[in-house]
């Protein structure tokens, strides 16, 4: 069967089980679900096999419940993501980044996406944000990741309960992408992003701003001979109020950051 135009895969768009287990053994071992279509529209529907002769795919399994610090792209390994089916119903769903499969074109023009459940265009949104996020994460200093793990530890215990709220933290740090010794402390700018579909939430993120400043500087005394942070701003932002040029000059932390270290070779994360 040719590979059409016309196709009705684009981006999102889900492989239903049987067919999924029927083009991929992969999938069959791994015992998934379902499989998203990953692949860019425009790369799906050139239909000159040569250039672009497959489809790429996540697996997907479905689950019983959202994990808040997987939603959003807030881990950049795992998406915990919803879907409706036919009912109205929601269906949680969660994706691995090192799942990926590819499926010939040819193969996958015999099946058509599940009209069952499907991604509304928001979470198909998401999903192209976490996508895009593995590959461009900043990479923190050696130093500064050292000093920044109590503080890490005292969010994390903190949003347990908000993290449908808080949409990300994004940090600012000087100097940048420099080693300083214990000595010498880092600047720190951090703004913590939480949604507007619900106002009175927003005073949970200003919260977790205010019990930061509050306790940066007992934090600090948890680094050891690592050294210390300045933290000269600390505010939870709307997304509203949050702009573009605001996530251009500031980098999205999201608690699971790759080294500099190079020498000696170890664990990136």
């Amino acid at each position: 069967m040719p590979w059409l135009r016309e196709t009705s895969w684009r981006q999102g768009k889900l492989l239903p089980r049987e067919s999924l287990h029927e083009l991929s053994a992969v999938a069959l071992e791994e015992n998934a679900d379902m499989a998203i279509a990953i692949s860019h529209d425009c790369d799906i529907t050139n239909d000159n096999i040569e250039a672009e002769p497959s489809v790429e795919f996540v697996l997907v399994k479905t689950i019983e419940t959202i994990d808040g610090h997987k939603e959003h792209g807030k881990n950049p390994r795992q998406l915990h993501i919803k879907a409706t089916s036919g009912s109205d119903a929601t269906v949680a769903l969660e994706l691995k980044a090192t799942q990926k499969i590819t499926i010939n074109k040819i193969d996958l023009a015999r099946h058509e996406p599940d009209n069952a459940i499907a991604l509304d265009s928001q979470n198909v949104d998401i999903l192209r944000d976490w996508l895009a996020a593995r590959y461009k994460r900043q990479a923190l200093p050696d130093s500064l990741n050292e000093r920044l793990r109590p503080v890490t530890n005292f969010i994390s215990k903190r949003v347990k309960n908000i993290t449908g709220v808080i949409l990300g933290f994004w940090i600012d740090y000087r100097p940048r992408d420099e080693e300083l010794p214990p000595d010498q402390p880092y600047e720190l700018m951090m703004y913590i992003i939480y949604t507007i579909h619900d106002p009175s939430l927003g005073k949970l993120a200003i919260q977790l701003a205010k019990d930061l400043r509050d306790n940066f500087e007992s934090l600090m005394k948890k680094t050891g001979k690592a050294g210390t942070i300045d933290l000269r701003e600390c505010e939870a932002i709307s997304e509203e109020e949050f702009t573009i040029r605001d996530a251009r000059f500031n980098l999205h932390y999201r608690f699971e950051y790759m080294s500099f270290r190079t020498d000696p070779a170890g664990p990136t994360t």
